[in-house]
């Protein structure tokens, strides 16, 4: 008999200004990474969706680094109190691809990139909780980590991102550049990594369509492991959690 499985899946898109080109072409390409998963006629899937839009600037006056966020359910601030406050919240993740569409549609871009903070934001998303599910991040970037901000805090803590990525038993694929930073993240169990040679006109030359359906077959083929031995993952890894309103972006240290 067909069979059915679940999965979430986030995607954590850099909005920098360099990624400006890609945006659209990215856009008309979910589709085909639902495509992906439907692949296999034997199996059903209930997929959720979600995204984490990201890009970094440096504050004015001891600020530190300012970050922009946009997610289904909101922008900035509103993205860290859903994630690190007590409520529970139903508006991150949606099965509805034309929400999640226009979701993608009011990503605006400007600024520099901090990749593996947005990472550990994705990581800390709702996740289903039976061990039936597959938990999938998506991290898409036109720019090597060493490239962007916050280069040697983010390079400290690949070890504990890889360690998280475990104890979620959440599936990475990174979809960049060249960079030593993303090579050793990619050493994760069940991490791809889509090493992208020219990325001049951000991700535009990438083939969505392709490397979605690959990503769709690739969940498709893996089976999702009991969530029950792991130990907690440890949550805002760069301290999101206590990051403070500037105006309508947010400030961490």
């Amino acid at each position: 008999m067909p069979g059915r499985q679940t999965a979430d899946v986030v995607f954590c898109i850099d909005a920098s200004a360099s990624m400006k080109p890609c945006f659209l072409a990215l856009q008309r390409q979910i589709q085909s990474f639902v495509r992906g998963l439907g692949s296999n006629n034997q199996i059903k899937w209930d997929v959720r969706f979600d995204f984490l839009a990201y890009s970094a600037g440096t504050g004015q006056r001891g600020q530190g680094t300012v970050y922009v966020l946009r997610s289904l359910y909101g922008t900035g601030t509103d993205v860290t109190r859903g994630l690190y406050t007590s409520q529970t919240s139903t508006r991150f993740f949606t099965s509805d691809l034309e929400e999640f569409a226009r979701g993608i549609e009011n990503i605006e871009v400007s600024g520099d990139e901090a990749s593996f903070v947005a990472l550990d934001l994705a990581l800390d998303y709702p996740w289903r909780a039976e061990c039936a599910c597959h938990r999938v991040v998506i991290l898409m970037t036109d720019e090597p980590l060493e490239t962007g901000l916050e280069v040697e805090s983010q390079v400290a803590k690949i070890g504990e991102l890889i360690d998280k990525i475990h104890s979620l038993k959440v599936k990475l694929f990174l979809v960049g550049p060249p960079s030593d930073a993303f090579d050793k993240l990619s050493a994760a169990d069940g991490s791809e990594y889509e090493v992208v040679q020219s990325t001049e006109d951000g991700l535009q030359t990438v083939d969505f369509r392709k490397v979605l359906e690959q990503m769709g077959k690739s969940v498709s083929v893996s089976q999702p492991q009991n969530l029950t031995t792991t130990s907690p993952a440890h949550r805002a890894l760069f301290g999101q959690s206590g990051w403070t309103a500037v105006e309508a972006k947010i400030t961490g240290r």
